[in-house]
């Protein structure tokens, strides 16, 4: 949802006019390529869990140190790798949830992720409207950041360690 609302931030608080946005949505996709295909190799070197807990990390405080940014090179800094990490890790993290049911079963998980993604995509956009409406979006990029933070804390808690015993 970040991205979507990203643009009239940009341009509120003079960033970024709107006739140079389309520098932000490409660089924005060449840093996530580049993460996707970098970060891959290094996800299945550190294991999928580990890469799953420290990318999250990453992207959980970038989101939130994003919307602090007052200068448009400060959100370069911080959005390009958040935004390469941020893809990198949702191949690892979907890595990750295949291997915790049985082969059987990878299906129904697979099928049950996205009908979860699918919702977050039609809901998520609406309550972060609400938020960055009556908060602003640096207090909409904290929350997805305190989500994200979340989401470490409960890969760490429920998700067994996914390398060989003697790698650990």
């Amino acid at each position: 949802a970040a991205t979507q609302f990203v643009a009239d931030w940009l341009h509120g608080t003079r960033l970024l006019d709107r006739d140079r946005h389309w520098v932000v949505w490409i660089l924005l996709g060449v840093f996530a390529a580049i993460g996707s295909f970098v970060f891959g190799r290094l996800a299945d070197h550190t294991g999928k869990r580990r890469f799953v807990l420290v990318s999250t990390l990453v992207v959980g405080v970038g989101l939130g140190v994003l919307g602090q940014c007052n200068a448009l090179l400060a959100f370069a800094a911080v959005g390009m790798p958040v935004a390469a990490v941020s893809a990198a890790r949702s191949a690892a993290l979907l890595a990750l949830l295949s291997e915790l049911v049985p082969p059987q079963g990878r299906g129904t998980i697979m099928g049950l992720r996205a009908a979860a993604n699918n919702l977050g995509t039609g809901t998520v956009p609406v309550l972060a409207g609400i938020v960055v409406q009556s908060q602003g979006f640096p207090a909409f990029l904290l929350i997805a950041g305190g989500l994200c933070v979340l989401a470490h804390l409960l890969v760490w808690r429920f998700v067994a360690d996914d390398r060989a015993p003697g790698q650990r």
